[in-house]
């Protein structure tokens, strides 16, 4: 069956929502705005900090209210971030921006997968769930891919142009999300009562499921630990002495071969069995986690690489079955979980650069190889799981 139109009208909202032209210079430009790398660090840690508080709360929300309307709420949060970094001049109105984007990232991520999973209930779907997930994923991927091409040229002749042009792109993903027609209940509440008993159910639904459990613990772990590394790629890699434009060409790369990735997820699965899949890609992030440490450039960026794309394959055929095992209901409430012990991860984690300085890379990547080495234990205990899809 072919997606409906509110599918696609959500895949394009996702494609513009997620079109951050700063994302892979991020740091680049906060040097360029005048601030030092320890403030940047602590910016970066109030980002995960603020994800860490508000992710629960904003999944519950989204199930609460609607997802639509917590994807709005988000939106909200994210232009009221790229509003403050235009005319953040001091280190007091970053991290105000940081904190809108903290909040605002929790209202958006998941919440769009949840609600991609609702229109495709909605749409008798569900069986092609991981076709479509994969499909989101690519669209989001596209989006950050085309924002590198952008944003490494833009950068070059005006980096407040840069910022204009991501506010402007938040607005217009507003327009096609508004137009999306809303599917999600709306019910009339007692704030004492319906919030805590979509906290309850999910509750209960974890206790009785040991794949879920396991999912959050090691899962949530690894997938934290790989986006950090991903982002103090940026800084290894200036030290080995790339231009901005070689950094930007280098995830372009990256991002070209996870769209791919995601946009034959399905095909992959369907050759592959997805125990052999996963366990595979699980040993080859190993080998990534452990390569990243080495003092050749080239080992490092194909490391980076290996470890981003192999990660990916792995953890989007994991999700699926989590999120499949989650009632519409509590959908957003449960990948709020999932978020929330990533971004825990990552704040755990920036906090660890400005404490260890010289040796913080070596510590992130040990420490991802053994939760890495954690994942393969799980995944073959889970295997009824993972085969049947609950």
């Amino acid at each position: 069956m072919k997606a409906s139109k509110d599918i696609i009208r959500l895949f394009i909202y996702s494609f513009f929502s997620n079109l951050y032209l700063e994302r892979n210079i991020f740091v680049i430009f906060l040097l360029y705005k005048g601030l030092s790398l320890a403030q940047i660090m602590i910016g970066q840690m109030v980002i995960n900090i603020s994800m860490t508080v508000s992710e629960i709360p904003t999944g519950l929300i989204s199930d609460f209210i609607g997802k639509k309307k917590g994807l709005l709420i988000g939106s909200f949060l994210v232009i009221t971030y790229y509003f403050f970094l235009l005319f953040a001049e001091n280190f007091v109105l970053y991290l105000l921006a940081a904190c809108c984007l903290g909040v605002g990232s929790t209202f958006v991520s998941g919440t769009d997968e949840a609600y991609l999973y609702t229109l495709l209930d909605n749409n008798k779907l569900n069986e092609s769930s991981l076709k479509y997930l994969g499909r989101l994923n690519s669209i989001i991927t596209i989006s950050s891919l085309i924002a590198i091409i952008i944003g490494g040229l833009i950068q070059k002749v005006n980096w407040t142009i840069l910022i204009i042009l991501c506010f402007f792109s938040q607005l217009l993903s507003l327009m096609f999300l508004l137009s999306i027609n809303d599917t999600t209940h709306n019910n009339k509440f007692t704030l004492t009562q319906k919030p805590i008993s979509i906290l309850n159910e999910y509750i209960l639904v974890l206790k009785s499921n040991n794949y879920m459990k396991g999912f959050l613990l090691f899962i949530g772990f690894h997938f934290g630990m790989v986006s950090a590394i991903i982002l103090l790629t940026q800084d290894v890699l200036m030290k080995f002495g790339l231009q901005t434009e070689l950094i930007a060409i280098f995830f372009f790369i990256d991002n070209v071969l996870s769209a791919i990735i995601y946009r034959i997820i399905e095909k992959i699965t369907s050759i592959i069995e997805k125990m052999k899949l996963i366990n595979v890609c699980f040993l080859m992030s190993m080998v990534g986690f452990c390569c990243i440490m080495a003092s050749n450039v080239y080992i490092v960026m194909t490391s980076v690489i290996v470890l981003n794309l192999a990660s990916s394959l792995a953890i989007i055929v994991l999700f699926d079955v989590y999120s499949t095992n989650l009632n519409d209901s509590i959908r957003a409430t449960g990948i709020s979980f999932y978020n929330m012990i990533s971004a825990l991860i990552m704040a755990v984690i920036f906090a660890t650069t400005s404490l260890f300085n010289d040796i913080y890379l070596s510590i992130v990547c040990i420490g991802g190889a053994l939760i890495t080495f954690g994942c393969i234990i799980f995944v073959i205990k889970s295997k009824k799981a993972i085969v049947n899809g609950k």
